[in-house]
């Protein structure tokens, strides 16, 4: 019996060396990115050197669009729309940028963060901004 039980234990642990015990590799959330990398620090200093290009930025609306009064961001299509970007030493950028008409855009009020792509066609943050697409991040 005891060299039944010493045969068991010795499978099992052969067994666990052959096959390995091993956590399961962590996740890594990753986002989408379009567009270039942008400093915020660098876009309010330098807004006139991103004439022409296009860029991503997490932005917070800026408007007064409450739920309680029955509009949301998608009642705001083919206007200027002011949004917000928090830069990570926290920048500001204020950022005015107009919403197109054909685009899919989020059911999203004040406050609510969401993911632009626009481009910048004056190398200005209050004219000239199109967007190119509103998602959530």
């Amino acid at each position: 019996m005891k060299l039944s039980r010493t045969a068991a234990i010795g499978c099992l642990l052969g067994s666990t060396l052959v096959c390995g015990c091993s956590r399961s590799a962590p996740t890594i959330e990753t986002h989408r990115h379009n567009g270039a990398i942008v400093s915020i620090a660098d876009l309010v200093g330098h807004a006139a050197a991103y004439k022409g290009k296009t860029m991503t930025l997490v932005v917070k609306i800026d408007e007064d669009i409450v739920p309680g009064k029955g509009q949301s961001l998608r009642d705001f299509v083919g206007r200027d729309v002011k949004f917000t970007a928090l830069g990570n030493k926290d920048e500001r950028a204020n950022l005015v940028i107009k919403i197109p008409h054909g685009l899919i855009i989020p059911e999203a009020y004040r406050s609510d963060e969401l993911r632009v792509t626009f481009t910048c066609t004056q190398g200005d943050l209050r004219r000239g901004n199109e967007a190119k697409s509103i998602d959530r991040p």
